[in-house]
């Protein structure tokens, strides 16, 4: 809470970090800029990660904690496996970024981040036997074993976070 708020009070003491002779464009014209870009081929090719990184995040926070996360541990777990998430993909990041670096392409890291938003979906197809013969449904039976949706929702976030956005830059200066 201290971080926090000392936090607040440096943004609020602080000055406007953008340049100050910048025109801010209206709202309009940067929906328009963006809607140009629609017809370009490249912008649909790269979109996939976008896509998948979209779908699984809502499948992971809509459906995977509202039925099988609450089966599989206690429900007030979830802030630990959200945080989980978070750490995952910052320390995937920063490998992905020097791995991309050493193999001069990242292709196999977007590959990767491929195969854990994947490995989500198929996932959900796996039951085990419930541990106590109790109610519990897909992989709510998993116990601690449901954090490989987290881990891998961490792993493909790593990609989205920074991978995908140094391909879009790449393409699009």
């Amino acid at each position: 809470s201290a971080l926090a708020f000392g936090a607040a009070m440096l943004l609020i003491a602080g000055n406007d970090a953008r340049p100050k002779n910048e025109v801010n464009a209206p709202i309009s014209a940067k929906a328009k800029a963006a809607l140009a870009l629609w017809s370009d081929p490249k912008i649909w090719l790269l979109s996939g990660s976008n896509l998948t990184f979209g779908f699984a995040a809502a499948y992971l926070n809509g459906y995977i904690n509202g039925r099988w996360q609450k089966q599989a541990l206690d429900p007030t777990f979830i802030g630990f496996l959200g945080a989980i998430i978070a750490l995952i993909a910052t320390a995937s990041s920063k490998l992905y970024g020097f791995v991309a670096e050493k193999m001069g392409t990242k292709m196999p890291i977007v590959f990767i981040g491929s195969l854990c938003f994947l490995g989500i979906a198929l996932l959900s197809f796996v039951q085990l036997p419930c541990p106590d013969d109790g109610p519990c449904e897909g992989p709510g039976g998993w116990g601690w074993g449901i954090m490989i949706f987290y881990v891998l929702q961490g792993m493909g976030r790593g990609v989205y976070e920074s991978t995908n956005k140094g391909i879009f830059a790449d393409f699009f200066t």
